[in-house]
């Protein structure tokens, strides 16, 4: 994976995305617009220049790449996470983690003892740009033991909350799209990890994780560049119970 300094990376946020006007552009809407990110997007992967990339395919439903931190928060509000990531540039990256379906909070209050379903979307900001999209990050899960109280509710970092169906898409690639329909359309990935649920087509800043299994994708990552594909923050979740009924009580994210 090659290295980009900083100043590579506000050479492409500036010069290839353009402003935060340019970024906030409409998305290129429908099946011609998908149409046209993935032409452009397969010329990219070929060895193309990102310049031929409309800036407004670079973009995760309400999500695009160079938007402001501003914006962001704005189209997003709070995150559940916020950590900083150190291999990033200009002292590293901050990495937000947005949790859904939204309402989970009220949810949970509403019956404790059901089973909870989330899904995640990750951002990577630096120097108050959106730098990096991902809808599959990594979980890890503090699950405190609990007497036998009958049937134990669970934490499940899956599911398909309503709220986040406008993040399953990039450039018309779904989540739950087959390997062979994502080959039809970019071409075979240039790499991919020994247990076969990573594919990255590197240079071009683009990777879905895969289920080896069904061969279906779970998940992708777009970025300004290699680095921001590449990195990012496990979502931390630490959940409390109430010890009488061992009913979750309540949950909390980061370290």
């Amino acid at each position: 994976m090659s290295v980009h300094g900083p100043a590579a990376l506000m050479a492409i946020l500036c010069g290839v995305l353009g402003s935060a006007a340019a970024a906030a552009a409409p998305a290129l809407s429908g099946p011609t617009g998908d149409l046209a990110c993935q032409s452009s997007l397969s010329r990219l992967i070929k060895g193309g220049g990102r310049s031929d990339v409309p800036a407004a395919c670079w973009r995760v439903g309400p999500l695009s790449l160079g938007m402001s931190e501003a914006d962001l928060t704005h189209r997003m509000g709070a995150p559940v996470q916020t950590s900083v990531l150190p291999a990033g540039p200009k002292g590293g990256y901050e990495a937000r983690i947005y949790a859904f379906p939204a309402q989970w909070r009220s949810d949970l209050a509403r019956r404790p003892h059901a089973d909870i379903r989330l899904r995640f979307v990750e951002v990577l900001l630096s120097d108050g740009r959106v730098v990096g999209i991902g809808n599959d990050p990594g979980a890890r899960m503090d699950f405190p033991r609990c007497g036998a109280k009958g049937p134990s509710p669970t934490v499940w970092t899956g599911g398909d909350p309503a709220d986040f169906h406008p993040f399953q898409s990039f450039a018309g690639i779904r989540v739950g799209m087959s390997v062979q329909r994502l080959t039809q359309r970019f071409g075979q990935a240039p790499a991919s990890n020994r247990p076969g649920d990573w594919r990255s087509y590197l240079p071009a800043p683009i990777a879905f994780d895969v289920d080896p299994g069904s061969r279906r994708i779970l998940g992708f990552s777009i970025g300004a560049d290699e680095r921001a594909v590449t990195t990012g923050a496990d979502v931390h979740i630490r959940v409390r119970r109430n010890p009488q009924t061992c009913e979750i009580s309540g949950l909390s994210f980061g370290d």
